[in-house]
């Protein structure tokens, strides 16, 4: 009810996620059949072309292996970086400690 872009439908214990964003739809689940079903409802009711595997969405790369899939934004990240004109930057130290723990107590509170 939060999100008017994410539907998703539990059938016994099984679930399909359908992501909509503009003109695509994303429908993912852990069963194949339920999602093939799920896609043939929609190909009644919608004009649908079905393109396989997710590999990019909305700036983020998926690989699929064995062991499961991979996210990375890469792509996006040097993306970002030539847009903003950070592309060439070097990257720099930081005085700060790399273990450092906050919290809301402990030392001043700024100004």
């Amino acid at each position: 009810s939060a999100d008017h872009s994410l539907f998703s439908k539990w059938t016994g214990n099984n679930i399909v996620f359908l992501l909509v964003y503009v003109e695509d739809i994303v429908v993912a689940g852990p069963n194949k059949e339920l999602l093939h079903v799920t896609l043939e409802s929609l190909k009644q009711c919608f004009e649908l072309k079905v393109l396989g595997n997710l590999n990019y969405f909305l700036g983020l790369e998926l690989a699929h292996s064995p062991l499961g899939i991979h996210l990375c934004q890469q792509k996006y990240t040097l993306q970002l970086l030539q847009d903003t004109g950070f592309l060439s930057a070097k990257p720099q130290s930081s005085r700060m400690e790399p273990n450092a723990k906050f919290n809301e107590v402990d030392g001043e509170a700024l100004p």
